[in-house]
């Protein structure tokens, strides 16, 4: 799965923010106070939406009031366009608004196509609690077939449809999607804990704290300076860049 491109609109000072054309490893560099931190605090948000009620993801993010830009009255929308294994290119969309005092998903798509200009497939499409969802997943793609829905009612309309519908969580469409999402590693740095790890081993995983950030970030110079296959396909899971990457000598003289 290769994501593509991340919109996130009205999620704190993130009024409307496109991540577009993403390769598979990018580096965010920003001013203090830019929203670094946000956009993965928006994304940590739609992960745990995927996976719990949006009203406790939002009540421990100190309530829709707080989470929502300033001055605007619409829904948090958090939309992922990738690439999936197969090829196709799906987009999902998720929606976190307010009804009767009650947080609730708005509105949750996700569909695919195939290739730029096919006509894509509505797998989900739902609104506070009631829509439908796709019967015949497994025949996307053949030649002259037709997506064929079923209706739903969700429990609560806080909960998303792929948390909600539990059989169509098993889909490889939305499977690949949960897989993904829920396995983020979305760290709150902290760069004092990670300036207190620099003496610590060489560790070839980051924690959430990012707190062997220096050890880990001296494993990889020492595995590429000594075995770069090596380094490659430890590294390539996490990022999948590093398999075609080379090790660069240093300049001198600057």
């Amino acid at each position: 799965m290769h994501l593509e491109r991340i919109e996130i609109r009205n999620y704190r000072c993130l009024r409307r923010t496109v991540l577009a054309d993403l390769p598979p490893l990018a580096i965010l560099i920003g001013a203090n106070g830019a929203g670094k931190s946000t956009l993965f605090e928006a994304l940590g948000f739609l992960r745990e939406s995927l996976t719990t009620s949006a009203a406790a993801v939002v009540a421990r993010r100190g309530g829709l009031r707080e989470l929502r830009t300033r001055g605007q009255s619409g829904p948090i929308a958090v939309t992922l366009k990738w690439r999936e294994s197969g090829g196709r290119f799906a987009t999902y969309r998720i929606e976190v608004a307010e009804r009767d005092g009650r947080v609730v998903i708005r509105n949750e798509v996700l569909r695919y196509r195939r290739g730029s200009h096919g006509r894509p497939w509505r797998f989900l499409a739902f609104s506070n609690g009631s829509g439908s969802a796709v019967t015949n997943e497994s025949a996307y793609g053949q030649e002259g077939v037709e997506e064929e829905h079923r209706d739903f009612q969700l429990a609560d309309p806080g909960v998303s449809a792929i948390e909600g519908l539990g059989p169509f969580r098993n889909f490889p469409v939305v499977s690949e999607l949960r897989r993904t999402v829920e396995n983020w590693r979305l760290p709150d740095t902290n760069f004092a804990d990670a300036r207190r790890g620099a003496d610590a081993a060489d560790a070839d995983l980051l924690s959430t704290r990012s707190d062997e950030a220096a050890a880990a970030a001296r494993f990889l110079t020492r595995t590429a300076e000594t075995d770069s296959t090596a380094s490659s396909t430890r590294c390539g899971p996490a990022f999948p860049a590093s398999r075609r990457s080379r090790r660069v000598p240093p300049k001198t003289g600057a």
